[in-house]
């Protein structure tokens, strides 16, 4: 078994699984984890997460909320450890996690 979780984003159904078990995400949530794993070969900027994630929704300066947004993800997912904090610039997400993009042609 691989250390790193299998995790399968289903952008039509909005439905995520981590190592088989389906988990409920809010919308943020989910665009924000589609978000990071699409870009795993990076560091995401907060003010990249700000107007790719959020965009039109207002989030007032020095808001906490992608910092809550992140931590309930690594929560209910039980990625702690595949979605990294970069200090001063914002989030990375594990390339070397196991993820499948329904509808990207690369489901299995």
């Amino acid at each position: 078994m691989s250390p790193f979780p299998r995790v399968v984003i289903d952008p039509a159904s909005r439905r995520v699984t981590v190592d088989g078990s389906e988990q409920r995400l809010t919308h943020k949530e989910f665009e924000l984890l589609t978000h990071l794993s699409r870009s795993a070969h990076r560091v995401v900027t907060r003010d990249e997460l700000l107007s790719t994630v959020w965009g039109a929704d207002a989030v007032r300066d020095g808001s906490r909320t992608i910092d809550v947004h992140v931590r309930r993800l690594r929560e209910k997912l039980g990625l702690q450890h595949v979605i990294s904090t970069v200090r001063g610039l914002g989030y990375r997400f594990d390339p070397q996690t196991h993820v499948v993009l329904r509808g990207s042609g690369d489901a299995a």
